[in-house]
């Protein structure tokens, strides 16, 4: 059975600074490929702060492009460290803006986007619903993506489970476990149900700091496909 590494990462993030925050993510990137890490998750909206308040003033000055020039330097990093990376973003597209998961593997190069389908109520004037999940495989690593609300429905979890290919069988589980795939929830409820039954590990990464007006629900965590905890950190960094 492979074994593969993965990280969740957490640091505060600068509004609008998206520029000082591909920086902080290119050194969490960094220390997480230095702990033998194939694999970095990072909070929702990372690269320009969970801020809906900013988002409202100044939505342009928060969004990017999949393919924005801002990137460089954090495509670069995964590439010399050989390290994927999951982060999360606000995305201009077509539908509009986009709270989305941006999938890096590598290579440097974008390997997946996911659009936040649940959108939260305060999140809904600022941007466009998804309408698919989105399961990646990154070298035969299967990675399924969800952002915060979306793990709060089963459903969600469950057909990224099942999914993803069925490879071995635990010998105490009638439920197919194959050794390399993991569902990069950042929200607990359903998540350890789903690490249970359908095999999965579970991985969470909430942002830090206060951000227009609300507490950020700050810490890290990682459940095994058992649904026990194998990792987990307060708030900080």
């Amino acid at each position: 059975m492979t074994t593969t590494r993965i990280a969740v990462g957490q640091a505060a993030a600068e509004t609008g600074n998206i520029a000082h925050n591909v920086a902080t993510a290119c050194r969490l990137v960094r220390g997480a490929a230095e702990r033998g890490a194939a694999l970095l998750l990072l909070p929702e909206l990372f690269l320009c702060g969970y801020d809906l308040g900013a988002m409202a003033r100044n939505p342009d000055a928060m969004a990017i492009t999949a393919d924005d020039p801002l990137l460089t330097p954090l495509r670069a990093c995964c590439r010399e460290y050989a390290i994927s990376l999951v982060v999360g973003a606000c995305l201009a597209s077509q539908i509009g803006r986009t709270n989305s998961a941006l999938v890096i593997g590598a290579n440097g190069e974008t390997a997946a986007v996911y659009d936040k389908i649940h959108l939260w109520t305060t999140e809904m004037p600022h941007f466009a619903p998804g309408d698919s999940r989105r399961l990646v495989d990154l070298d035969g690593f299967h990675v399924g993506l969800a952002i915060c609300y979306d793990a709060g429905f089963p459903e969600h979890c469950r057909a990224l489970a099942l999914a993803c290919p069925s490879r071995s069988r635990r010998a105490d589980s009638p439920w197919p476990t194959p050794p390399s795939r993991v569902s990069c929830c950042r929200r607990k409820r359903c998540g350890g149900a789903t690490s249970r039954r359908r095999g999965t590990t579970n991985c969470w990464s909430a942002r830090v700091r206060w951000t227009h007006g609300s507490s950020a629900r700050s810490g890290r965590c990682i459940v095994s496909r058992r649904s026990s905890c194998c990792g987990r950190c307060g708030a900080r960094r």
